[in-house]
């Protein structure tokens, strides 16, 4: 099992990938601010 820092670091990177995989309407440029980078 992951330790709990990777396991974080391993979540930051599939939330990042969920957004990044999001169709474009979903990603409005006042829907959030993760959306610029």
């Amino acid at each position: 099992m992951l330790n709990p820092k990777e396991a974080s670091n391993a979540g930051k990177i599939s939330l990042k990938f969920f957004f990044f995989s999001l169709p474009p309407f979903s990603r409005q440029p006042n829907g959030g601010s993760m959306s610029h980078k």
